[in-house]
């Protein structure tokens, strides 16, 4: 989520259903399980912006 600087992430667990970890946010990093050499900055990945001025609906269509 772009405006709330955060990712979530989905593991498949042993019966084959999705279990949904806490949100990583912008102050995190994120070590894929396939690739466990791969770091992402998640502070690297978003910028530091003010949300409350950022015109958010100008970039995304409510449905």
């Amino acid at each position: 989520f772009p405006q709330e600087q955060s990712v979530l992430v989905y593991t498949l667990n042993e019966k084959g259903k999705y279990i949904g970890l806490p949100p990583f946010v912008k102050e995190d990093k994120i070590s894929p399980v396939l690739f466990p050499n791969l770091e992402i900055n998640l502070s690297e990945i978003f910028p530091e912006m003010d949300l409350a001025e950022e015109p958010w609906d100008e970039h995304y269509v409510r449905m």
